[in-house]
């Protein structure tokens, strides 16, 4: 994978389905690798090829977002996907101490850099091109509801974030480390507290 042009191809177009919807696994999977590649890129000399198995082989948040990529795959499959599938999200569990369920869906571009401590519940929406940090909870506010929060693109959730309920983090927000989200949150603005409260917007 070339690391020129990987920027434009990160950057999908806003309005898509969380976890693709018509995009394929190999284009979201070029999408998520990508947003690892840049970063590297602009700190290192070392050629794609390196950094590509680099990424494969040493880089665990993109070895957690290909599971996940392959887990919504393996549930498509007819007769054996379930199980597949559920094998997929167990293992998924041993080997990242996270907790990710299968109806949860992920544009893409997802960007995890520490796969650890990560709960991600029923039902949850998260757009294109977002960073999840260690830690993080997206779920239902309270026990026996079914309502998730919905994460557009472009977001950085910090660690320890708590985002609890039907609530929507609008595009290129941030939450700040710690803070626990439970009502909507303006595109561009930084949120942080318990609860939390927007302190501006991105360009104010």
């Amino acid at each position: 994978m070339s690391l020129q042009g990987s920027s434009q191809r990160s950057q999908v177009k806003a309005g898509q389905k969380a976890d693709g919807g018509d995009v394929s696994l190999r284009a979201n999977l070029r999408a998520d690798a990508d947003r690892y590649l840049q970063g590297w890129s602009k700190i290192t000399s070392k050629p794609g090829p390196v950094l590509m198995l680099r990424l494969l082989l040493l880089t665990p948040g993109f070895q957690f977002v290909l599971w996940l990529r392959l887990q919504r795959s393996f549930g498509r499959m007819p007769v054996v996907g379930g199980f597949l599938q559920r094998l997929a999200w167990y293992f998924t569990n041993i080997v990242f101490p996270s907790d990710v369920d299968t109806t949860a869906r992920f544009g893409p571009g997802l960007h995890v850099p520490h796969p650890t401590g990560i709960v991600i519940g029923a039902g949850s929406r998260v757009g294109a091109n977002v960073t999840i940090l260690q830690h993080v909870t997206l779920g239902q506010a309270h026990r026996g509801s079914r309502e998730a929060p919905t994460i557009q693109d472009g977001v950085e959730i910090g660690v320890g974030a708590c985002v609890l309920g039907p609530v929507t983090i609008g595009a290129s927000a941030v939450i700040g480390a710690n803070s626990v989200v439970l009502r909507d949150v303006a595109p561009g603005a930084v949120a942080v507290g318990v609860p939390a409260r927007e302190l501006q917007r991105s360009g104010m």
